[in-house]
């Protein structure tokens, strides 16, 4: 709708053995509109032998026509378990009309030690039924 929109996903990350493999899928509601919005994800990560349950809050600031600033905040049941402060999300969307990109890092909230930064991240979007 104009306010409100769902995308589910699905992530394959391979490893060099199939045994340490892992994927992750769910979904994200966003509210608001398609520059500045809320959203709220759930999902999972799973290593093909335990499934993980995994939540997602976030939000889309829009900086100019074709650019947005993304933040977001994921943790998971077992990790909140184990004291883990979960991950920060933060990056910038370049959009154009059927396609959208967006270039960031993630991070965990805690200190990693050795110089550490983040998890440098790129990824497409391709819109199906925009006009």
């Amino acid at each position: 709708s104009e306010y409100f929109s769902g995308a589910l996903y699905a992530t394959y990350m391979p490893l060099i053995d199939i045994e340490n493999s892992l994927i992750a899928f769910g979904n994200v509601f966003s509210f608001g509109n398609n520059y500045n919005a809320f959203h709220l994800g759930i999902g999972a990560v799973s290593d093909f032998s335990n499934v993980e349950p995994v939540f997602m809050l976030g939000g889309t600031i829009n900086l100019s026509k074709g650019t947005s600033l993304l933040l977001e905040y994921t943790n998971s049941k077992e990790a909140m378990n184990s004291d883990f402060n979960g991950l920060m999300s933060i990056g910038v969307r370049f959009r154009s009309g059927k396609m959208a990109w967006e270039l960031g890092g993630i991070r965990p909230l805690e200190d990693m030690g050795g110089g550490f930064f983040m998890f440098p991240w790129l990824k497409g979007t391709i819109l199906f039924g925009a006009k």
